[in-house]
C-alpha cells in the first residue's frame, strides 16, 4: 500500500474528529486499497433509510428500539463472528456488509450509525474484552444495552458486568469510566488495535505495519506504538526506519519503563549495522 491511503485517513482528522462511518469505512482500505468508500457509505445509508420505514408508528422509545433490533438480526442477519474471530475482514466494514457478520466493534458501528439515521440516539461503550451500545432513551431510567455481537439486550449495568466477566473467565467489577460513551478516535483507534492483532497472529507483517502508520496518525504521542512499530522494521531488516522508530520510543517513554533496556540494547545493534553499511 502506497502512503496515500494513511495521508488520506490523516486528513480526516485535520481540524475536527471526522463522522464515525467516514472514518471507519477508511479502515477498509488497508485490506483493500483500491476500494469504493462511497460504495460502502452508500451501502450503510441505504440500510438506515430501510430502518426508517420499519420503524414507522412505533408507539414509544423502546418499541422503536425491539424494531431495529429485529431489522438489524433478523431481517438483516447481522450477527457475531464464531468461526474465525481474528479473520481481518471481521473489521472491515465492506465485508461485514457483505457477509453479515463481524467483530462487537463492527457491528456496533453499523448499529450506531444505521440507528442514528433512523432516528435513534446510540453511543458505543468499550467494556473491557467486549463492545456494545446503548441505547440512549430520553429518561435515563430507561436506557438499555445491546450486545450485538450475541443479539441480545443488556438491560443494566449489572448484565454488562456478568457478560464481561463471562467472556473474561473472572469476576470482574465495572466502574463509571466503563459506561462512558466513546468517541470516534476511541472507536477507531480499538478498531485499529484488533486489526493490529488479527494481522501479527498471521503473520501478516506488511498489513501489520500498514496498520501501524493508521495508529500513529492518531496517536503521534504513544510510544508504545513506535516501539512495536520499529521493532517491527527490525525484524524486517529496514533498519533506517527502525532506527528512527525507536528512537522516538526512547524520547517519548519513562527511563524506568520495564523492558525500555531491551529496546535500548535493540537500538545500539541497529546503529552498529548502520554503520558497518557506510
Amino acid at each position: 500500500m502506497t502512503n496515500t491511503a494513511v495521508d488520506e485517513f490523516a486528513a480526516l482528522w485535520t481540524g475536527h474528529e471526522p463522522d464515525l462511518l467516514t472514518a471507519a469505512v477508511h479502515l477498509a482500505r488497508i485490506g483493500y486499497p483500491d476500494l469504493n468508500l462511497s460504495e460502502t457509505v452508500e451501502q450503510v445509508e441505504h440500510l438506515g433509510d430501510l430502518a426508517v420505514l420499519r420503524l414507522e408508528g412505533s408507539p414509544n422509545e423502546h418499541t422503536r428500539l425491539l424494531r431495529f433490533n429485529h431489522f438489524m438480526f433478523e431481517e438483516m442477519g447481522f450477527r457475531g463472528e464464531l468461526t474465525d474471530y481474528y479473520d481481518p475482514r471481521n473489521s472491515f466494514l465492506n465485508d461485514v456488509l457483505t457477509r453479515r457478520t463481524g467483530l462487537p466493534i463492527a457491528l456496533s458501528v453499523l448499529m450506531i450509525v444505521i440507528g442514528g439515521r433512523a432516528g435513534l440516539r446510540i453511543s458505543g461503550i468499550g467494556l473491557p474484552a467486549h463492545f456494545v451500545v446503548r441505547h440512549e432513551a430520553t429518561d435515563p431510567r430507561n436506557r438499555v444495552y445491546v450486545d450485538p455481537y450475541h443479539r441480545q439486550i443488556l438491560p443494566n449495568r449489572e448484565a454488562c458486568r456478568r457478560l464481561v466477566s463471562r467472556i473474561m473467565g473472572e469476576e470482574v467489577q465495572l466502574d463509571e469510566s466503563a459506561f462512558q460513551p466513546q468517541t470516534t478516535k476511541q472507536i477507531i483507534v480499538r478498531m485499529l488495535a484488533n486489526l493490529k492483532g488479527a494481522y501479527l497472529r498471521r503473520f501478516d507483517f506488511s498489513h501489520a505495519l500498514t496498520v501501524m502508520d493508521y495508529l500513529l496518525t492518531l496517536l503521534p504521542d504513544d510510544a508504545h506504538q513506535w516501539r512495536d512499530r520499529g521493532l517491527m522494521h527490525y525484524q524486517l531488516g529496514h533498519l533506517r526506519q527502525a532506527e528512527f522508530d525507536l528512537s522516538r520510543y526512547l524520547w517519548l517513554s519513562d527511563e524506568n519503563e520495564e523492558g525500555r533496556e531491551r529496546i535500548v540494547q535493540t537500538y545500539a545493534e541497529i546503529q552498529d549495522r548502520l554503520a558497518r553499511l557506510n
